[in-house]
């Protein structure tokens, strides 16, 4: 997951247009990096940015197929890395990724007996 803030630069509406739509280059850069999934969003509006309670303006949830093949995406293909760092209003050094691993749960279906429970 990626968190983002925007550059000083860049107001919240202006960042928000930017980030929402498509990034000139992310396809690109995603596919040289074998990224499978990308979503992004952005920070609901709201009036705590007055009161420094802002933490990021954005979040992309990039998805690989496991840890080594992210492992050597981010080691081998450093300028591709760097571009979706630099996207249009970010401020890359108040931005940061934080590594997480997706864990299911399949919750049995209620309506299918278990002959075993019998």
């Amino acid at each position: 997951m990626q968190f983002v803030r925007r550059s000083v630069h860049c107001s919240a509406d202006e960042f928000r247009a930017a980030w929402l739509t498509e990034i000139a280059g992310e396809d690109a850069a995603l596919s040289v990096l074998r990224c499978t999934r990308v979503y992004r969003w952005a920070q609901v509006r709201a009036d705590d940015e007055a009161a420094g309670g802002r933490r990021f303006d954005g979040v992309r949830e990039l998805w690989w197929p496991d840890q080594w093949a992210f492992d050597f995406a981010r080691a081998r293909e450093s300028e591709a890395w760097a571009q979706i760092e630099r996207g249009p209003g970010i401020d890359p050094d108040a931005s940061g990724f934080l590594a997480t691993v997706e864990n299911r749960v399949v919750w049995p279906d209620p309506d299918v007996s278990n002959d075993h429970e019998r």
